[in-house]
């Protein structure tokens, strides 16, 4: 079975590329199924590489409008499908999926994407493929209320993680003497891309307010930072903000962490969410989409209304004031991050699928 995975901008800082490195290390083992991958670009595809999956780069360019363009993008991967003899294109982006339906209209294969956003835009051309998988039922019912989408078409699948690589102690107490942490200093921890639909602006703001008061807390920011020049300058001038760039070393970061933080105004279904529960750590999120269909308030992690920079550090001060109960929330979060995400669901889905 020849399947073709189709995703733009494969990065470490992006969630998306991290679903289909995960889903193409677990199809990869087994036997039955010989994974072909295209891509326009990323700093990640080294990953790919150590699965012995060599990426085929084209020019997906995001936001596209020529047909010129469309048409021959088409014809690309009309000759890759009838070479390689490929059964299912399986996409990861609105125009690769367009590119893969008109595809399926001249070759016998089959079409599936995954949605992992929340859009309203582009209704005529978008989501053809013949079953589409949405990260959480807020993706399902974006689907369903902007595009009109047959719920029997729609699968529900949570994003799948893998545990984390060991840290051990004196790893950690590497780490913090290297940035001069002490053991008595509180850290935050943001993962993703540092823009406006994260809340990171909303994140600054309440942190600056915080360590008014409280000095020893201090706050990492890991991705690609994407935020107006006014906070390029906030960040430079506050030692207890560290921004890191995108890296696939994330595990330390996890491990010496005392809370996640992610405000997102808008989020599908967020890994770094997961990530904090299957790391135990406490967690404060956005009311918005995924983030709010997952997380019980106060009891396995803390909602924050978007853009609130208010309500955000209260809810900082509460966890930081209220250790025990911000570890039972988090220990209630890692038993339901591993009862509710599985690869095997996704695999369960291929094999039906595929039937």
């Amino acid at each position: 079975m020849n399947l073709l995975h189709i995703s733009p901008d494969f990065n470490y800082s992006c969630g998306v590329s991290k679903h289909v490195y995960l889903l193409l290390k677990e199809l990869n083992k087994n036997k039955i199924y010989n994974i072909f991958f295209i891509t326009n670009k990323g700093d990640s595809l080294e990953r790919l590489t150590k699965l012995g999956i060599q990426a085929t780069i084209v020019d997906f360019s995001r936001g596209s409008r020529s047909v010129y363009k469309l048409m021959k993008d088409v014809l690309f991967i009309y000759k890759f499908c009838k070479q390689n003899n490929i059964n299912v294109i399986h996409t990861h982006h609105r125009y690769p999926e367009l590119v893969a339906y008109l595809v399926s209209k001249i070759l016998p294969i089959k079409t599936v994407s995954t949605v992992h956003s929340l859009l309203a835009n582009l209704k005529p051309l978008s989501f053809k493929s013949k079953k589409i998988i949405a990260v959480s039922n807020a993706v399902k019912e974006n689907l369903i209320d902007n595009y009109k989408i047959d719920p029997d078409r729609i699968v529900v699948i949570y994003n799948y993680i893998e545990p984390f690589a060991d840290v051990n102690q004196e790893q950690k107490e590497a780490f913090l003497l290297k940035h001069h942490i002490t053991k008595e200093d509180s850290i935050l921890l943001f993962v993703g891309r540092i823009n406006l639909i994260k809340g990171c602006d909303v994140l600054i703001h309440a942190f600056c307010q915080l360590i008014k008061s409280r000095k020893t807390v201090k706050i990492f920011l890991v991705g690609e930072f994407d935020l107006p020049m006014e906070f390029v300058e906030i960040v430079n001038n506050n030692t207890s903000i560290f921004c890191i760039n995108p890296t696939k070393d994330i595990a330390i970061y996890y491990a010496v962490a005392d809370i996640i933080v992610l405000p997102s105004r808008i989020d599908p279904f967020p890994f770094v969410m997961l990530e904090s529960g299957l790391s135990k750590t406490p967690f404060i999120g956005g009311r918005t989409g995924g983030i709010a269909e997952f997380i019980k308030d106060g009891v396995d992690g803390l909602l924050v209304n978007p853009g609130d920079s208010h309500d955000l550090r209260k809810k900082i001060i509460f966890f930081l004031d209220n250790k025990s109960v911000a570890k039972s929330m988090a220990n209630n979060f890692y038993m339901k991050v591993t009862s509710l995400t599985s690869m095997q669901q996704t695999i369960q889905f291929y094999e039906e699928f595929i039937q």
